[in-house]
């Protein structure tokens, strides 16, 4: 029978009498089988077969079964009650009956796009009445089971982790206070949002390449406006996927693309890109770079004509060399610093709205450099015109005249000219492309030549030389750094034909020094040089060392001396002292001559000194010496007398 909603009542099949037992069983049954059928449940399955009822076991001897779980209000239900033992179920008897109406089904509210998000659906609900007090919320996805959420009081509960763009099935449910009678709601659907997309833009002047992902399905759609004005602009063009060109733009101007994303349940989740387009470049007239010069140059430009007001920056390279642009205005710049014949780029960059620099390039070559240092030297009639190349190189070009000199060969900074005459003055042009070119007059003077140099003091010299035919005057000049110096002021540098002394030399020991004789004409002007002449001065000897004097026999009155030369010693001075001894009131006194130079040796490091006076004291220096000067003395050290007879 059914004692109650959840609870079935039996009478124990076993005759008291039966004493056959199994197993701790005071009967022969060991348990039952309770067998629950939610008849309600399964008439709205669309295949009731497919059901399948709740099974239970019940302890032998028992005699009731109350339901451990909750059972749906209003449901009906059948319970069939079988014993069974070791040998098998014996056959069941049923009871039917319908549960109480206690807690009534809550109300779920119809969802709405205001309450969803791209992972959420919030749910509202009225409370049925009846007992129950808890709710729990059901869903589950079109290929899903369904999932319940923790139970809740209150009338709301907001689904999360859910997928985008997906239509999901909710329904709410309540219990009973004692959780034996549970109501279930209607189902209602709800779809979430899709995604908002993720939008680039690519953009020119004039044009912008919108792309943008669909992480979460949907539709989109492309609106593009003026920042400013909000109005509607551009033309767009055909549409793909994931993106849409955009043409008819206006240059350095701030645009919103909206891109517009309709989900599955027509809510529109909007993304918008505010990006400005490129300005335009600068435009260079027919002439742009003015002004050119081995060093320096103007670059000149008209700005383009749009919106806002776009900065300027300008540039050069190459940059070696100290190239750089100076005194840039909106307009012009000058280029300073340049280096002479060589190729620059000027770069003038526009950078407007959106930070992109647009460049516009032009270029120019500066103009030839100069030579310098141009001199010639001449060799019977063959002069050698030479010259420090100019900055930036390129081919020198060399003319003369008179024509009666004849320019054979140009190489390495130099020039060959045959056929001049000594005495002629001759005008040469040097120039480098379209440069500017230098002219040099110079009077054809020959070189002298077979100089040679012989140092006559520590502060003169005397040089030789042949002189060419034609040429009466000469000058000395010496290289001092990398410079050749004349030695004493234009008006008397001139020598003797054949021969030139120079005095008020400063010629420190231990370095060579270069001289040579130049021609020069009837004005001193310079002419030809001759082949250099070196004089090379040695170090002051250092002081001689091991200096000894032994005294000879009584008969041969001779001291020997010996000593050991110091470094780039040619010679050897010797000085002698002799002791003198006095008497003044009784007092005898010792006393020294002062030294004497008694000799002077070459090549060798000793020195006899005969005819001295036998029983006399002596005590010798020497000096070492050579062309750069004397040494320090030695200390002096004594002799042992000549022993008397």
């Amino acid at each position: 029978t059914l004692a109650s909603s959840n609870k079935v009542t039996w009478t124990d099949p076993t005759s008291p009498s039966d004493q056959l037992t199994y197993g701790p069983n005071p009967k022969n049954e060991i348990g039952y089988i309770v067998t629950r059928t939610d008849e309600t449940e399964k008439a709205a399955l669309v295949s009731p077969a497919s059901y399948t009822p709740a099974k239970f076991n019940v302890i032998a001897n028992a005699t009731s079964w109350t339901a451990p779980d909750i059972m749906a209000d209003g449901h009906n239900y059948t319970f069939a009650v079988a014993a069974y033992n070791q040998l098998g179920v014996g056959p069941s008897v049923s009871v039917n009956g319908t549960t109480p109406v206690t807690a009534l089904a809550p109300t779920l509210n119809n969802i709405v796009n205001a309450n969803v998000t791209a992972s959420s659906v919030s749910l509202t609900w009225a409370s049925g009445g009846g007992s129950g007090t808890k709710y729990f919320v059901q869903y589950k996805a079109p290929t899903g089971d369904w999932v319940t959420a923790p139970p809740v009081t209150a009338l709301t509960y907001t689904v999360t982790g859910l997928l985008p763009n997906t239509a999901y099935s909710f329904r709410v449910g309540s219990s009973s206070n004692n959780g034996v009678s549970m109501a279930v709601s209607s189902i209602k659907t709800g779809t979430t949002d899709a995604l908002a997309a993720v939008v680039t833009a690519t953009v020119t002047a004039t044009s912008a390449n919108v792309q943008w992902t669909l992480a979460g399905g949907g539709t989109a759609a492309l609106v593009v406006t003026n920042a400013t004005t909000n109005a509607a602009a551009g033309t767009l063009g055909t549409a793909t996927a994931n993106g849409r060109p955009v043409t008819a733009l206006v240059a350095n101007t701030s645009y919103n693309f909206t891109v517009n994303v309709t989900g599955a349940n027509s809510k529109v989740i909007t993304t918008v890109l505010n990006q400005a387009t490129n300005t335009t470049p600068v435009t260079f007239g027919l002439t742009p770079v003015t002004a050119i010069t081995g060093t320096t140059a103007t670059v000149t430009w008209v700005n383009p004509v749009v919106a806002g007001a776009p900065t300027t920056s300008v540039s050069i390279a190459p940059t070696t060399g100290g190239a750089a642009i100076t005194t840039a205005t909106t307009t012009t710049a000058n280029a300073t610093s340049l280096t002479p014949n060589t190729r620059y780029t000027v770069t003038v960059n526009k950078t407007g709205l959106n930070g992109v620099a647009v460049p516009a390039t032009t270029t120019f070559t500066t103009t030839p450099g100069q030579v310098s240092n141009v001199a010639l030297n001449m060799v019977g009639t063959t002069g050698t015109l030479s010259w420090t190349a100019p900055l930036g190189g390129g081919t020198v070009a060399v003319t003369v005249s008179p024509v009666g000199a004849t320019r054979v060969t140009v190489a390495n900074n130099t020039a060959t000219v045959t056929g001049m005459v000594s005495g002629t003055t001759y005008t040469f042009t040097l120039k480098v492309g379209t440069g500017t070119a230098v002219t040099f007059t110079a009077v054809a003077l020959a070189a002298p030549t077979a100089v040679t140099a012989k140092l006559t003091s520590a502060t003169s010299a005397v040089f030789n030389y042949t002189a060419p035919a034609g040429v009466t005057k000469f000058g000395v000049q010496q290289l001092i750094g990398a410079v050749w110096t004349n030695l004493t002021s234009v008006n008397t540098l001139v020598g003797t034909a054949g021969t030139a002394t120079v005095t008020g030399l400063a010629l420190p020991s231990g370095a060579t020094y270069s001289f040579r004789i130049v021609s020069l004409n009837a004005t001193n002007v310079v002419g030809s040089a001759s082949a250099t002449a070196t004089i090379s001065l040695a170090a002051v000897p250092s002081v001689a060392t091991n200096a000894v004097a032994v005294g000879g026999t009584a008969l041969s009155a001779t001291v020997n001396l010996s000593w050991a030369s110091g470094n780039n010693a040619a010679s050897a001075l010797i000085y002698r002292s002799v002791q003198v001894i006095t008497t003044v009131a009784g007092v005898r006194r010792v006393t020294w001559s002062a030294p004497a130079l008694i000799a002077t040796v070459s090549g060798v490091n000793t020195y006899q000194n005969t005819g001295l006076v036998r029983g006399s004291v002596y005590s010798y220096q020497i000096v070492l010496q050579n062309a750069a000067g004397n040494s320090a003395a030695t200390a002096s050290f004594p002799a042992a007398g000549v022993t008397a007879p």
